[in-house]
């Protein structure tokens, strides 16, 4: 009974660690394959047209981060880097999950459950598109202004969360809607 007690928490103190090491195992063989999708290559080989597209799509600051981001990692074997940034964006939201749920829970069952999540298709495109690469980076925004927005004295005193709002609402806005799913898990979790 003691043996079974002790092997649990040692399993839940190793669980952020099994978890980053489920979502690096199912992500990095994307990552490292030396490919580019359509749309990377569109915006390797013709980055006016890209950057003009984003523009159309009221997505400014996608628009200059990806020409940028393509500008420094100009060809199919530097682009890897491109998805490794995203599947590290990946990461930085499990994270800041998990951190949320050892606050309430320290299970790893909800934790996996989080990895888990993470793996649906809506996820790989930041790690393996190269030019996706900001969409994790900017549900990680969404979430961290989310955070900012729950903590009062912060919006009272600083503002930062809107800015962040801003600045993430001129990304994709797939990405950026993790802000108002989380702070609406927030709001009922209060409720409930």
């Amino acid at each position: 009974m003691g043996r079974d007690r002790s092997v649990r928490q040692s399993i839940n103190r190793h669980a952020d660690f099994i978890c980053v090491t489920i979502l690096i195992s199912a992500y990095l063989p994307g990552v490292l394959q030396r490919s580019l999708w359509s749309d990377d290559y569109t915006t390797l080989v013709a980055p006016d047209e890209a950057k003009n597209l984003h523009l159309s799509d009221a997505r400014p600051i996608y628009a200059y981060i990806n020409i940028a981001s393509f500008y420094f990692f100009n060809n199919e074997h530097s682009a890897r880097f491109l998805k490794f940034i995203g599947l590290v964006g990946i990461i930085a939201i499990y994270s800041f999950l998990s951190w949320e749920l050892k606050k309430r829970d320290y299970s790893l069952k909800n934790r996996i459950i989080v990895a888990t999540a993470l793996l649906v298709p809506s996820f790989q495109m930041p790690a393996h598109w190269a030019h996706a690469w900001v969409l994790s980076w900017a549900a990680f925004l969404g979430l961290s202004a989310s955070y900012l927005w729950s903590r009062n004295s912060f919006r009272r005193k600083k503002g930062g969360d809107n800015s962040i709002c801003i600045i993430d609402s001129h990304i994709p806005a797939d990405s950026s809607i993790q802000f108002c799913s989380h702070r609406g898990a927030r709001c009922f979790k209060r409720r409930v």
